[in-house]
């Protein structure tokens, strides 16, 4: 365990070097503010100048990001410049990578190494840019490592400090809420596992099993609920979860977003679920099994209909080019007609593959064996997913960084190789980490050569970029 703690370490650290490269490279080539940086960097420009009452209306989220970097820059006497702050969330990035250290030490049984949510090319572009999204992160990473880690052996505490950690989460995105209420869900399912009360394959009968100790240990609960209640009541005084920009960051029942935020996870996992045995059992357990029948002649036409009657193309979507979203919505979602429809085999399978890398994970918890995973985290997980995606009208990549670095923490590589080949086999976890790092570098590098290279005119503006 220590020499592979040590190992994960060392890639980890090693990983940081070109992400600290392109920092610098950002800072040297992109000296002005980018997007969503010329809303956050003034505004925390006015709040160090000590007004704390004029705000931007176009900033959705909480200003988190600015009080956190005004401690950074006393604590660390550093001056208030735009690379500076961009630095500021580098540092957040190690940080992040340090959090998740700690936890796969923790847990003997983890299926993921501080690179792969590192390198999630979600989120490695704002490592270099003043984005709230970095810290946000970090935060709820946070509040999950207290509970692995169960500090002084007491669910209270670990549930009192994860619920803060949590809510300062919240003051950079809102819809970090939901994964506070997770983080309940998930010292539930801890308490249950600590007391072997799963009976791993009953079905119904864990989930009354969770749902009577929850109700045992409401105790342990309250600090998520004042959270919750806080959090609803600033909603309610508010008018609305945004603090402005109202007019975009509406609530609608945007559920197509679902199937986008699953298939992108999809894809940047290849690495962990490839292999010829993962799309045998895919038709044998869609095509060739009652269960499957029975279960697809419902699901396949609930794809269908949200895909046809919940799909929402925000207008700045089709004319904002800075961002890639603008590219995979003309290319695939309004190319033409039915294009969209076109897309269900796609949906079909990556909820498949999500379902599957948890039922592997949680199939391999015994009561003398437990995994991060566990039936109940995988029906919280995809109830929070949704929730956390699904409500508002903007196609937003954004949204989907937590739900990306989770589903990591809770899940494994597959056991079979991608080949039948006996090597194969034998260096099977060792591959598929090597192969995951490279094809999450793979991305990243070029999220940020093309961010760096490609540059054109944007409007009134003299030079723009693309990011998520």
């Amino acid at each position: 365990m220590f020499a592979e703690t040590l190992l994960d370490t060392v890639v980890a650290g090693i990983a940081t070097l070109p992400l600290r490269q392109f920092v610098e490279d950002v800072s040297n080539d992109v000296k002005n503010p980018v997007m969503d940086e010329k809303l956050h960097f003034p505004q925390l420009k006015t709040i160090a100048s000590g007004d704390y009452t004029t705000w931007n209306d176009k900033i959705a989220t909480p200003p988190g990001l600015y009080y956190l970097s005004l401690l950074y820059a006393k604590i660390s006497n550093s001056e208030i410049t735009l690379s500076n702050m961009r630095y500021f969330n580098f540092l957040g990035g190690v940080l992040l990578a340090m959090l998740v250290m700690l936890i796969r030490f923790k847990n003997k049984e983890a299926g993921f190494s501080a690179v792969s949510i590192l390198l999630n090319p979600l989120i490695a572009i704002y490592y270099s840019l003043y984005y709230p999204d970095v810290w946000a992160s970090v935060f709820i990473v946070a509040a999950y490592a207290v509970i692995v880690w169960k500090p002084k052996n007491s669910y209270i505490l670990s549930a009192i400090m994860s619920a803060i950690l949590g809510s300062l989460s919240v003051t950079f995105k809102q819809s970090n809420i939901v994964w506070v209420f997770f983080m309940g869900a998930v010292i539930i399912d801890s308490i249950v596992k600590d007391g072997k009360k799963y009976k791993y394959g009953e079905g119904i009968g864990d989930i009354l099993t969770f749902i009577k100790t929850g109700l045992a240990n409401i105790t342990t609960l309250i600090p998520f609920i004042i959270v919750g209640v806080a959090f609803f009541t600033l909603v309610y005084q508010n008018g609305g979860v945004a603090l402005g920009d109202k007019e975009n960051e509406i609530i609608v029942p945007h559920l197509a977003q679902i199937c986008y935020c699953v298939t992108f996870i999809m894809i940047f996992t290849i690495p962990i679920w490839l292999s010829s045995r993962t799309f045998v059992d895919y038709v044998n357990d869609n095509l060739f099994s009652i269960s499957g029948l029975m279960f697809n002649a419902a699901w396949i036409p609930i794809l269908y209909i949200v895909i046809e009657n919940f799909t929402i193309i925000h207008p700045s979507m089709l004319s904002d080019n800075r961002h890639y979203v603008f590219y995979f919505i003309r290319l695939f979602i309004v190319r033409e007609e039915k294009a969209r429809l076109q897309l269900i085999p796609v949906y079909h399978f990556s909820f498949y593959i999500i379902w599957k890398l948890f039922k592997n994970n949680y199939d391999n918890n015994t009561p003398n064996k437990r995994t991060a995973a566990s039936p109940l985290i995988f029906y919280s997980f995809m109830i929070c997913l949704s929730i956390s995606v699904m409500l508002t009208p903007m196609f937003d990549l954004r949204y989907y960084i937590v739900p990306m670095i989770f589903f990591r923490l809770f899940v494994s590589t597959i056991s079979e190789p991608f080949l039948p080949i006996n090597i194969l086999h034998t260096y099977n976890t060792e591959i598929r980490y090597t192969g995951e790092g490279i094809w999450l570098w793979m991305w990243t590098q070029f999220i940020y050569i093309s961010f760096l290279k490609y540059t054109f005119k944007y409007g009134s503006e003299v030079v723009e970029r693309v990011i998520w």
